[in-house]
């Protein structure tokens, strides 16, 4: 073994050295090849809680088409253009979310609930409000969370002369409803009438009570005197003049 001096008469072994130097970089080796293994193992780990985290994206769209009473998609908002299409498809309710803050809500429980919560409230904000004519309403929710509205309603665009064509119309109808009802008061009266007159025309009614029978001048008096009071009296009610001279 080849030896070399050293301060102080002490000696090292060249062999020693190298011997050393091998242990110190198997540790380091290993050491490096430990922190590498609990570095893999700790993000497979959190891969796995992130993925047991996830929320199924039908199950989510489910959940807010329950709560709002909607029809609810993912997708970028096309403004008037997808709110034409979703009047034309007959949709009266509908959410739209944008895709990033879709994935969020996925995975993010706490900007899930946030979001679900804004829904809600604007959801009821407007359901308070009621729009006359209303043919289709709905929200968007954009990349960070926010939310916005939009609607569609039915205004009449008919002018004066539109209004006196439709008044024209009613009283038209109306006339004729009533010359019906006349027509119809007139055959209620000739059956009526008609019904009279087979009544009376039916055996089963009694006769017409006989006439009385004129009277007729008393015989002429004898030459007594009361006899000639009395024919008198007669003949003056019949309107006849009487001459008693013998």
């Amino acid at each position: 073994m080849v030896q070399s001096s050293g301060v102080g008469g002490t000696s090292v072994s060249p062999y020693a050295l190298g011997l050393e130097s091998s242990r110190a970089r198997t540790s380091q080796n290993d050491a490096a090849e430990t922190q590498g293994t609990t570095t893999a193992a700790s993000a497979q780990s959190a891969a796995s809680t992130a993925a047991s985290a996830r929320v199924d994206a039908a199950g989510l769209i489910a959940d807010l088409e329950e709560r709002l009473g909607a029809k609810v998609g993912v997708g970028a908002w096309g403004g008037e253009a997808q709110a034409r299409g979703l009047v034309a498809s007959g949709v009266k309710r509908s959410v739209t979310i944008d895709p990033a803050a879709f994935e969020r809500m996925q995975t993010d429980e706490t900007f899930r609930a946030k979001v679900t919560k804004d829904l809600e409230d604007v959801d009821a904000a407007l359901k308070a409000q009621p729009i006359p004519g209303l043919v289709s309403q709905g929200m968007v929710v954009d990349a960070e969370g926010n939310i916005s509205t939009w609607s569609v309603s039915q205004t009449s665009t008919e002018g004066p002369g539109d209004r006196r064509k439709e008044d024209e119309k009613a009283r038209a109808a109306k006339k004729d409803e009533e010359e019906r009802a006349e027509e119809a008061r007139q055959k209620r009266a000739e059956e009526r009438e008609a019904l009279l007159e087979k009544a009376g025309a039916d055996d089963t009614q009694p006769p017409p009570p006989p006439e009385p029978e004129p009277e007729t001048a008393p015989a002429a008096p004898d030459n007594t005197a009361a006899d000639a009071l009395v024919y008198v009296q007669s003949m003056a009610r019949l309107g006849v003049p009487v001459n008693l001279q013998a």
